[in-house]
């Protein structure tokens, strides 16, 4: 369960040539006469004010853009305001960012204990602990965020996804850091109908949700899911995005749940907060019969007469890329009639 922040290796290089600038921006800033061997025991209340407020800054503005200088940055705030709870957490994400799980989940929990309704620390003490394998205490942790943050929270989908896939992890006696279980569920090749197949053929599933219908005359996304498939749970927050951004009249997300218990599904969606529409399709009997799929997650694209024209399988595509962002690509394509230019070989892509 990651922000999408991307992971970095700091060298030795880069490690010295952060040290030597940033003892001359702390200089420069404080006005101080800063000495980077100098105690910061020495330095007056106001000095570690004005210093901290500008180190914390330029930290956050690290953080934010993948910078390698977050982590020296909020390592100098904290030595300067050890009692700011904020400032270990970013110390906690920055530790993240550099693989560094146990100086993470240390700065985590040295937050709450300053701070104990420090809401986005709870998020991270989550994530160090799934990545030192610890998933009890990663589902206390955000079970913990979930009870304290708002609905309208941005990262609340993505974490009550975690929780399931933790959970469900648990249950089945799942390693935090094993992959295995999701490579069994997209190995199958597909064999049945592909380019050209209809649309019309999901007329007949169910609804999971209650209100809504299958469009007619729109671009269909459409995503065959199961909640038993960790990666499919991983990208339906991701989904729920793009179906909020899309217009309407011209294009929608549709899902297609494959588990053999609608209410199950129904209960699942409620709790991630996931509400574009969705049928159910027991067993995934229509999906293999009518449409060949035969792994999940897999996505569809429908061009508005209804004609099947891409397939993508897999939670990830073979460039790297995320399927729904590939999805967009694609639908972006459709509507400017340049579908032509960008569906080689996506109906063969693998995760």
């Amino acid at each position: 369960m990651k922000r999408n922040r991307s992971r970095f290796t700091l060298t030795l290089t880069s490690f010295l040539v952060l040290v030597v600038a940033f003892g001359i921006a702390v200089d420069r800033l404080t006005g101080s006469g800063w000495d980077s061997a100098r105690a910061v025991e020495t330095m007056s209340s106001e000095q570690r004010h004005r210093a901290f407020a500008r180190v914390f800054r330029d930290g956050v503005r690290a953080l934010d853009n993948g910078d390698v200088a977050a982590l020296p940055l909020f390592q100098q705030a904290v030595a300067l305001r050890p009692d700011i709870a904020e400032a270990h957490v970013n110390l906690g994400y920055a530790s993240l960012d550099a693989s560094m799980p146990v100086g993470a989940r240390a700065a985590f929990e040295r937050a709450l204990e300053i701070r104990p309704q420090q809401i986005n620390a709870y998020f991270g003490l989550a994530e160090s602990a799934e990545a030192l394998g610890d998933l009890e205490t990663a589902v206390g942790a955000m079970r913990t965020y979930l009870h304290l943050t708002e609905q309208s929270d941005p990262f609340r989908r993505r974490a009550m996804a975690a929780v399931w896939e933790w959970e469900w992890r648990l249950q089945n006696a799942i390693p935090a850091t094993g992959e295995k279980h999701e490579a069994s569920e997209q190995k199958a090749s597909n064999s049945g109908p592909a380019i050209g197949a209809k649309l019309t053929a999901l007329a007949a599933l169910p609804r999971v949700t209650a209100d809504g219908k299958l469009p007619e005359g729109r671009i269909v996304i459409a995503n065959f899911w199961a909640t038993w498939c960790a990666p499919c749970r991983r990208e339906l927050p991701e989904l729920q995005d793009l179906a909020d951004r899309l217009d309407g009249k011209k294009a929608v997300v549709v899902g297609i749940a494959v588990d053999a218990e609608a209410e199950f599904v129904r209960e699942f969606m409620n709790d991630l907060g996931v509400s574009f529409l969705n049928l159910h399709d027991s067993k995934g009997v229509l999906a293999r019969a009518e449409f060949g799929v035969a792994s999940y997650p897999q996505t569809l694209i429908f061009d508005k007469d209804g004609t099947l024209h891409a397939r993508i399988e897999g939670a990830v595509t073979g460039d790297g890329h995320s399927a729904v962002t590939r999805a967009e690509v694609l639908l972006t394509a459709l509507l400017t009639g340049e579908l032509a230019d960008v569906t080689d070989g996506v109906d063969d892509e693998k995760n």
